[in-house]
Formats: structure tokens, C-alpha cells, sequence
């Protein structure tokens, strides 16, 4: 059995690009960045910024072009695919993820939300002690397989289940994710 399965969260670099193939499917592409934090051998924090290219089709496409932008978070799973072509200076690559999976992350504070993906604050008023803060409710819109899902969550989850198929593989707390992913 082979597995080609690519998990990303980050912020994208630049505004998506949509195009139309000559076939008429719409493609978007974006490039999204990932930090990477770690301690070297004497204990000093080290950062690293990994830069994954990212493609989608049809709906998906039409979606990220219509609610991402520079600066969005967003969690993409998809599968690694590496294109070749001949160029004048001679044979290039490049390595991408074609998405087949999308989840919004917030937005960054202050932004205001349109179309379809939602980030509100709760507007009942807050009986929390003073000092202490509600936390923010969100809203995640996730396409998954042609079908768009809302998934309400107050905080990022702090463990994801694997699944491949029907059967379950286990649980990830989202920093050993994100620490395998990147």
C-alpha cells in the first residue's frame, strides 16, 4: 500500500490566482508558509519558514479565490505531485500539493468577514470575572469531497483523529501534528 498524503496550516503569501484550463476547469494556485520552531543543542530557539505551493480545481478553486487572501489562515490536506516541462534554459520542476481538502482558519483581528465564512464574537454579554476574557467562537467552513461543512469550535483542536477510509488510525495532539508536518 502507497500513501501520498500531504497536511498543511499556514498563511498564504500572496493573493490566490485563479486561471481557466483550456478545458474549462477553473485552477487556483497560491503559495503558503509554515513556521517551524525548535531549541538547537544550548537551548536557543530556532524558527525556520517552509514555502509549500498549493493548487486546487473546480469548487474548491472557486472558493479559496472568493474568501483568501494575502495573510489568510488555512489548513489544506491534499497530495504531493511533482510537474515537469521544458523551458528554454532547459527542464524545470516544481513540486505542489493538489488540495482536496480545505478548512479556513480565523481571520486576523479586526478583519471583517463576507460570503460564507463567519468569525463572531458572542454577542450575549459576558459574566466572566473582570481580568478574564470570553474566549471567541469561530466558524469553520470545510470542503471536503464537492460538499461544504460548518463546523462552529472555539479554540483550534488540541488533538485530530487520523482516518484513512473507514477505519480510525488513531489520535494527534495538533502540536505532534503540526511537528510531523513540518
Amino acid at each position: 500500500m502507497y500513501i501520498n498524503k500531504a497536511m498543511v496550516y499556514g498563511n498564504l503569501t500572496r493573493d490566490p490566482e485563479m486561471k481557466a484550463l483550456p478545458s474549462g476547469q477553473q485552477v487556483t494556485s497560491f503559495s503558503l508558509a509554515t513556521n517551524r520552531v525548535w531549541k538547537d543543542k544550548s537551548g536557543v530557539k530556532q524558527e525556520s519558514v517552509d514555502y509549500h505551493n498549493i493548487v486546487m480545481f473546480a469548487k474548491l478553486a472557486e472558493l479559496a479565490a472568493q474568501y483568501l487572501k494575502k495573510g489568510s489562515a488555512v489548513f489544506i490536506e491534499g497530495r504531493m505531485q511533482t510537474r515537469s516541462w521544458d523551458d528554454p534554459t532547459g527542464k524545470k520542476y516544481r513540486t505542489e500539493i493538489v488540495a482536496d481538502t480545505m478548512q479556513f482558519g480565523p481571520r486576523a483581528s479586526g478583519a471583517t468577514a463576507s460570503g460564507g465564512y463567519t468569525q463572531a464574537t458572542s454577542s450575549a454579554k459576558s459574566s466572566t470575572p473582570a481580568g478574564r476574557h470570553k474566549p471567541r467562537r469561530h466558524t469553520l467552513l470545510t470542503f471536503i469531497s464537492g460538499t461544504l461543512h460548518c463546523c462552529p469550535f472555539r479554540f483550534f483542536p488540541r488533538s485530530i483523529t487520523i482516518q484513512l477510509g473507514q477505519n480510525t488510525h488513531g489520535r494527534l495532539g495538533l502540536r505532534s501534528l503540526l511537528n510531523v508536518i513540518s
